[in-house]
């Protein structure tokens, strides 16, 4: 089964609450999920629960009586919540913008050598997925995302935000770009972030057939940052790896 496939099939909670607009007490009346899988977002958070689309409609038919309730009651409610919402999603947005402002990758020269890029990654690669018998640029850019920049760090700071799996989308694969430029890998970003396969999500703004310097501008877009918004600030400078020692005084995201 194709990733599209699987999203035509099952509906995350997520996208049953937008689809439908029911809340977290009718979906639990639903019964357990049909599947989990590890979390997108944060693999360390709670298992995405996923609903079986027929299941889902089936049930609403059968309670058609607590839907319409529920719906009435939105109605009278929405333009109140929608502004809190809306509130909360500029205020997400707003610190997204901060923190992503303040990622940087680390640790490597400018640029980093090839050769000991792929020996890093071989390294990691055995260690954590040792079926995997070749490095792959994509292997590279994960591995430098997660071990030589502060991508998590800047991740855990939007845990819990409003409209957090659009930002976590942007952020991504706007640090993928980065991680590519500043690598010299031959990769397209959103296969970087996301893999092969067309995402999951048909409303996401990120195509594989879109220029990568496009994908890069849609990734600023979503965080109101322009290119020169991502230079560091003065005085701010590489972290040396202890392998492969950075020159003194590079820059992270400027060559």
């Amino acid at each position: 089964m194709t990733q599209q496939e699987a999203s035509d099939l099952y509906m995350s909670k997520a996208q049953i609450k937008e689809k439908f607009d029911l809340n977290d007490c009718l979906i639990k009346m639903m019964g357990p999920p049909d599947r989990t899988k590890v979390n997108p977002c944060y693999r360390s958070a709670a298992p995405m629960q996923l609903f079986l689309r027929t299941r889902v409609e089936e049930w609403m038919r059968s309670n058609d009586d607590l839907v319409q309730e529920h719906r009435a009651s939105q109605r009278i409610r929405q333009p109140a919540a929608a502004k809190a919402v809306a509130t909360k999603r500029e205020k997400a947005r707003q610190l997204a913008t901060r923190q992503v402002n303040r990622f940087k990758i680390k640790g490597l020269q400018n640029p980093p050598s090839r050769k000991w890029l792929v020996s890093q990654t071989a390294a990691f690669l055995m260690d954590r997925y040792p079926e995997e018998e070749v490095v792959t640029d994509r292997a590279i850019c994960s591995h430098v995302r997660h071990q030589f920049s502060n991508y998590e760090e800047v991740l855990d700071a939007l845990k819990g935000q409003v409209g957090i799996g659009e930002l976590y989308e942007a952020f991504k694969v706007l640090a993928c770009c980065l991680i590519i430029e500043r690598c010299g890998l031959d990769l397209h970003p959103v296969v970087a972030a996301f893999g092969n396969d067309l995402l999951a999500n048909d409303e996401s703004i990120f195509r594989l057939d879109a220029d990568p310097a496009a994908v890069k501008q849609q990734a600023l877009d979503v965080f109101g940052l322009g290119a020169n918004d991502l230079a560091r600030s003065k005085g701010q400078r590489d972290a040396p790896s202890a392998r492969e020692p950075a020159e003194e005084g590079v820059d992270v995201l400027r060559p």
